[in-house]
């Protein structure tokens, strides 16, 4: 309740239509996994707006008669709504969708812009500028490699090189993952909520030196007995690593972690026998 990046129930990213889906495979190369981006049914966008005045209980009155913002802030619903209900073929409806994410980046640039918060809420409703950062969730559900559900992991991220002690590690774990949750009936099974404004204009400026910034992702897992174990099994510390997102502003589109937007990663690990799983004894 009351998290920033949703409408104080509902996340944002939780209700876009527009979902992705990766699978991320250690069990054939520890050191370079292989990414299978999933299929979709259909390329087309679903039309997605984040209004910054709106909630679900708000958003059944279009004249915005109970919302305590400026009229043309409150006039947005009554558009988008009127638009929609007209559109009657393929060319509008992705115009559309291009439309209403060019109107999302208008409501997240109200977090660097006090100037236009205070014209568009009155000083009793005026929201922190935290209300209207973007963010990203991520279902991860871990397997072996023989289909068996992995419920003893851990995830880390991390900066160039693998720093995990740097300062831009430790403001990744402590400003841009703002909330993990385990699936009370299946622990392989995790939410990872995360601050895309965060990511993208602190953490990447937290990097010191001349590195190419990125966001590395690790995983370990506990044993599941004393003579199997994930990844190989003479490595300490058994884990895999990749390359999760980068800065790079020019790929913004090819970026396979968007902006208010659910994603669903299964990730593959391989159980690796000991030599003790099989002894002969001289009888």
């Amino acid at each position: 309740m009351n998290e920033n990046g949703g409408d104080g129930t509902v996340r944002a990213c939780a209700a876009n239509l527009n979902t992705r889906g990766l699978t991320i495979d250690f069990s054939r190369n520890e050191d370079e996994p292989v990414l299978a981006p999933w299929k979709l049914r259909q390329e087309a966008q679903f039309p997605f707006a984040v209004l910054p005045d709106r909630t679900h209980g708000s958003i059944i009155k279009p004249d915005g008669s109970d919302v305590n913002s400026s009229d043309a802030l409150k006039g947005r619903l009554r558009t988008l709504l009127l638009e929609a209900l007209a559109c009657d073929d393929v060319a509008t409806y992705q115009q559309m969708a291009t439309d209403w994410l060019a109107l999302n980046e208008d409501t997240t640039a109200l977090a660097h812009d006090e100037e236009r918060r205070r014209e568009a809420f009155s000083a009793r409703s005026q929201p922190e500028p935290e209300f209207f950062h973007q963010y990203m969730q991520v279902n991860v559900r871990v397997v072996d490699d023989h289909g068996n559900d992995v419920h003893d992991y851990f995830l880390e991220f991390s900066g160039p090189e693998d720093e995990r002690g740097d300062d831009s590690s430790v403001y990744f774990h402590r400003e841009v993952l703002e909330h993990v949750h385990a699936f009370g009936g299946n622990a392989s099974q995790r939410c990872l909520y995360l601050d895309r404004t965060d990511l993208r204009y602190n953490y990447y400026e937290s990097i010191r030196g001349d590195v190419a910034r990125v966001l590395n992702m690790s995983l370990s897992a506990a044993p599941p007995g004393d003579n199997v174990r994930y990844f190989d099994s003479y490595r300490t510390g058994a884990r895999g690593m990749l390359a999760l997102h980068f800065e790079d502003q020019t790929a913004d589109q090819a970026r396979w972690l968007q902006r208010n937007t659910t994603h669903f990663v299964k990730i593959i690990i391989p159980r690796q026998p000991r030599d003790q799983v099989f002894k002969l004894k001289n009888f």
